[in-house]
């Protein structure tokens, strides 16, 4: 797990940009404070990131604008690290694909939308067939030629053997294979992952109740319970949640949710909702 400092000024909290040149591999990192950054990301849905960085000088300006190859715009890598002094990790990471520049008062604000592998993905074409292997061993042969690693572990919904597999481009492959696995896939940073769509319930890793940051009552709602708590960075999709209020006393197998940070004020939460599990 990263950790950064811890801040008295944000009451504990803390939370950096990390921009990466894909190219040069070169990093530069933006710590609040001296900087003010807001950001809201969601999780189990579009797993998509808007990010504000105020007042950024020039050249960050010109370091997000992406280099052209080939046709195609590659944007820098951004990683978002968030949390409670020695508590925090990694909330968002993927690419910019998205900016905007806009000013409010004397700030000037940084705008950036952020997705998985945006131009990676795009550009990504595989042209490979293969007989008689199965689903596993054709995606860690998909992930290596397309140019990313695996993660640890490739976890597939149910096993599959085909007796004969085409893949034209990358994401469609990584699609027709998850689904016929019972599967999703997904990344992380430069790391490509696969998990089974319905997981085996995990041992709650995390208490929320009126002492440790549950906001409100939860509500419920087509049988799946909402909930809001402060900001929890480990709150995201397949982690269990033990929740204790007058409303509810059950874990909580998180399917979707979102985190909003900001370090100018006390607007952090964490939102999410999913269903008791025994």
């Amino acid at each position: 797990m990263t950790v950064r400092k811890m801040s008295r000024n944000l009451f504990g909290r803390v939370c950096s940009i990390e921009i990466q040149d894909k190219f040069t591999r070169e990093a530069k990192i933006y710590d609040a404070p001296p900087f003010t950054i807001d950001f809201e990301t969601d999780f189990g849905g579009n797993n998509q990131t808007i990010a504000k960085l105020y007042n950024p000088n020039e050249k960050t300006i010109k370091s997000i604008q992406g280099t052209k190859k080939g046709g195609i715009t590659i944007y820098p890598t951004v990683i978002i690290i968030a949390g409670y002094g020695g508590e925090n990790g990694v909330v968002a990471t993927g690419e910019i694909f998205d900016t905007k520049f806009v000013k409010s008062g004397v700030d000037r604000i940084l705008e950036m939308k952020i997705k998985e592998n945006v131009s990676a993905i795009a550009s990504a074409f595989v042209l490979k067939s293969y007989r008689n292997m199965p689903a596993n061993a054709i995606i860690l042969d998909l992930i290596k030629v397309a140019g990313f690693k695996p993660e640890k572990k490739i976890v597939l919904g149910k096993p599959k053997t085909y007796s004969s597999f085409v893949a034209q481009d990358f994401r469609s492959a990584l699609v027709s294979i998850a689904t016929d696995t019972n599967s999703e896939y997904y990344f992380s940073g430069e790391r490509v992952g696969f998990r089974p769509i319905e997981q085996p319930p995990k041992p709650s890793i995390i208490l929320l109740d009126e002492t440790s940051g549950l906001i409100g009552s939860p509500e419920k709602s087509n049988n799946k319970w909402k909930i809001k708590s402060l900001f929890r960075h480990k709150i995201t999709k397949g982690i269990r949640v033990a929740v204790k209020s007058e409303m509810l006393e059950s874990d909580i197998l998180v399917e979707k949710g979102k985190h909003k940070f900001t370090s100018k004020g006390n607007d952090c939460y964490t939102e999410f909702e999913g269903k008791a599990v025994k």
